[in-house]
């Protein structure tokens, strides 16, 4: 028997499947990646459905909040006064009482400020580009998947970020940074699409989450941008 045939075929058994696992591993890898792509490029396939009329104006004067909404759509001003303030608005009755969990059916936005004593420096040491505290606000509140980079643009004058995530609210625990926080958009581990605004009102941070299931975004999105490019910040009135 020659011994150096069966080194060799050894060697070379090896070898192939030294090779094969590599070959296997990018395949797999590759097929990750490609479910990724799909599954963000179904959730924000085209919407050729126009957004509902905006008829009905809301208007905080005291926390210079504008903005118009459809007809249909139904809200809840809990700014009491105080330097924060929480406002609700929601596609249907229903989908109002399940914010500020993101709701399961319809679309609801929130806005959010902690108000002017919570600045942005304090949340956000050393960082002063809005695409990058958008970014970083979003992973603070587990965002799973990027769906659309953030951009910068103004409203009423003041500096603004608006990009789209996946997110899956956890209620809590600890956050991207190694953070343990309180989320109070608990849904159980639900996925939810959202729209994160955020907007810089001088030192104050004012955030707009605009949300809808994955499977009801693209019914709800143009809506929800309008309402979104229809909203007018001013200076606080107290």
């Amino acid at each position: 028997m020659n011994t150096n045939s069966l080194s060799n075929q050894d060697h070379t058994g090896r070898k192939y499947t030294r090779e094969w696992f590599a070959i296997t591993a990018m395949i797999i890898l590759l097929c990750i990646n490609l479910s990724a792509i799909f599954f963000s490029n179904l959730i924000l396939s085209s919407n050729n459905s126009k957004h509902a009329p905006l008829e009905q104006e809301f208007f905080n004067a005291e926390y210079g909040i504008r903005l118009s909404l459809p007809e249909t759509w139904k809200y809840i001003d809990m700014s009491s006064g105080g330097t924060a303030f929480v406002m609700q608005f929601a596609s249907s009755p229903e989908t109002l009482e399940m914010l500020p969990e993101a709701p399961s059916i319809g679309a609801g936005i929130i806005i959010h400020s902690s108000g002017e004593n919570h600045t942005i420096e304090e949340e956000f040491p050393g960082i002063s580009g809005m695409d990058e505290i958008n970014r970083i606000h979003a992973l603070s509140l587990y965002n799973i998947a990027m769906l659309e980079q953030p951009y910068v643009f103004e409203i009423g004058g003041y500096p603004a970020s608006s990009g789209v995530y996946l997110y899956q609210f956890k209620g809590g625990g600890v956050n991207a940074f190694g953070q343990q926080v309180i989320d109070m958009y608990s849904t159980d581990g639900r996925k939810t699409v959202v729209n994160l605004t955020l907007i810089a009102r001088g030192n104050e941070l004012i955030d707009i989450y605009a949300m809808s299931g994955p499977d009801e975004w693209n019914k709800y999105r143009s809506t929800l941008e309008a309402i979104i490019n229809s909203i007018e910040i001013s200076a606080w009135q107290r």
